[in-house]
């Protein structure tokens, strides 16, 4: 009967985009990303409730990006559980900009 006080629960579906990362001489500005795999956890509610999760990138992100490398991970946090960590990955390819953005680009950062 133990098994009445857990839930299955969907966290996070796969594909989901959770959030952008800022691409630094990129020909985009930003890079969206997303699970690969659907994250579910057995919880119990008063668990489930107390869940915290976070999102943590590694900004900024050097230009070229390809799909599906590793920008973000997700931080999931259960009261008196090791904390779980899921990798994000980008979900479309980013290149790197011409030399135009990058000579913007430094002229920008010097006066910053």
């Amino acid at each position: 009967w133990g098994f009445n006080f857990f839930k299955a629960y969907d966290i996070v579906k796969a594909d989901t985009v959770l959030g952008k990362a800022q691409v630094f001489l990129g020909k985009e500005n930003e890079v969206p990303f997303a699970p690969e795999k659907d994250i579910k956890m057995s919880l119990s509610r008063l668990d489930y409730e107390k869940m915290t999760v976070q999102v943590e990138m590694k900004e900024p992100i050097n230009a070229p990006i390809l799909k599906g490398e590793e920008v973000a991970t997700l931080k999931i946090s259960v009261p008196e559980q090791e904390e779980m960590t899921y990798p994000l990955f980008a979900t479309k390819d980013v290149k790197k900009a011409g030399f135009i953005k990058h000579l913007k680009t430094s002229v920008t950062n010097m006066f910053e």
